[in-house]
């Protein structure tokens, strides 16, 4: 016989909007909000982008970026060097240095 493991998800915590604010804004970042509030983050991030919807000013913390470079104009430079390098010429991709 097998044994398999049951995962059961927290329950969510509700907060007002009030709560949810004070929270929001005394936090260093998504992350530490969402872990207060009982969210995962991308769920604290979506409350957050409502209630800025409907017009209330709440901080906006950086995105994760996985892994990817700020796309700054050094960024786009950096990127069109490199699409001059390698280049598509029909269905062939050719590079400088063949």
């Amino acid at each position: 016989m097998t044994e398999e493991t049951v995962v059961v998800a927290e329950k969510q915590t509700r907060t007002s909007d009030a709560g949810f604010i004070a929270i929001w804004q005394a936090a260093e970042s998504a992350d530490v909000a969402a872990d207060a509030l009982g969210l995962q983050r991308n769920s604290a991030m979506q409350r957050a982008a409502k209630l800025r919807k409907e017009g209330m000013n709440l901080k906006k913390f950086k995105t994760l970026s996985f892994g990817r470079e700020v796309r700054d104009a050094a960024y786009i430079e950096r990127m069109n060097a490199l699409c001059a390098e390698h280049y598509v010429d029909g269905d062939n991709i050719v590079s400088d240095d063949n």
